[in-house]
């Protein structure tokens, strides 16, 4: 979930309310609130909280919702906030992989650390993000292996962008034998691999598209679980999704509040404002948005979506 933000750099809750409206009537699963595209790390830890509060009110149990956990600092600091987020009424803390050790830390002493948080932190559900800043750690299959066989992890968002990759952690997720492991979903970022991801018995998506057009990955993800024709079906707009990406990815996520701003009935009141970044867009960036939003209009006549 991307953060609206007003002119003057302040959250704008009207537009947090009518964001997680329109996820939901999109027929999105689940909410993934203070993550990278939220800008988490340039809101300050009251933000964090109090953006989760509202999300969660908002959202009212009609759809599961996660936030961010762990920003830096020390094991115990980030368990402390841990708690304090889990208290906004969350389903599940996601743990950013890349912040339980350092960037050159081994495999071994990132699982010392997140056995002293998982100590820390009770019975709080939590999940797992691949997180690519402030730098990036793929986790291993054995090592995704290890976290799920604690039975505190519900779910994991994978960036590695690799259908062996994502075959071998999921072939390991499959010779757990507790009865919870079977529960564990497993959401693909990537949308190139995203189809090939789900044919291997991936559960989803949980990527930066979704902030643009969620209806049409939903709809492609129930083809792509369907019959023959729905799947051929499906394919047709996995590879539509494939080559917008580089589109979605220009200058994110300021894009997307563009996007929503002059695309999407409802948003004229977004502001592009980002604290991550602050960019203009020229005439053919500008184009590309809005020949993209007029392609979907006339994908979306013809799929009767």
């Amino acid at each position: 979930m991307i953060t609206p933000f007003k002119e003057d750099n302040t959250i704008d809750w009207d537009n947090v309310d009518r964001l997680v409206e329109w996820y939901i009537k999109a027929g999105i699963a689940g909410i993934f609130t203070v993550c990278l595209s939220s800008e988490m790390y340039d809101l300050s830890d009251d933000e964090r909280l109090q953006l989760a509060t509202r999300v969660v009110k908002i959202v009212n149990g009609r759809v599961a919702v996660v936030a961010g956990g762990t920003f830096g600092g020390s094991i115990r600091d980030m368990a402390n906030f841990t708690h304090r987020i889990y208290n906004t009424g969350v389903d599940a803390v996601v743990v950013i992989t890349c912040q339980m050790a350092k960037e050159n830390d081994t495999e071994d002493v990132w699982k010392l650390n997140v056995k002293e948080y998982l100590d820390a932190t009770g019975n709080i559900p939590l999940g797992l993000y691949e997180c690519p800043k402030p730098h990036l750690r793929l986790l291993s299959p054995e090592c995704l292996k290890w976290a799920v066989e604690s039975d505190r992890f519900r779910f994991h968002k994978d960036v590695s962008c690799s259908v062996p990759l994502i075959k071998k952690k999921l072939d390991a997720l499959n010779s757990i034998s507790s009865p919870n492991s079977k529960k564990f979903k497993f959401y693909n970022a990537n949308m190139a691999t995203l189809s090939a991801s789900v044919a291997l018995g991936g559960d989803g998506f949980c990527g930066i598209a979704a902030n643009l057009y969620p209806e049409l990955i939903t709809w492609m993800l129930k083809k792509q679980k369907g019959s023959d024709a729905d799947k051929k079906e499906g394919d047709v707009m996995q590879r539509f999704l494939t080559i917008s990406e580089s589109i979605v990815a220009n200058k994110y996520p300021q894009c997307a509040k563009m996007y929503l701003q002059t695309q999407v009935p409802g948003f004229e009141s977004f502001t592009t404002k980002c604290r991550v970044m602050d960019v203009t867009f020229n005439e053919e960036e500008t184009l590309r948005l809005q020949h993209m939003a007029e392609y979907i209009q006339g994908l979306k006549t013809q799929m009767n979506i």
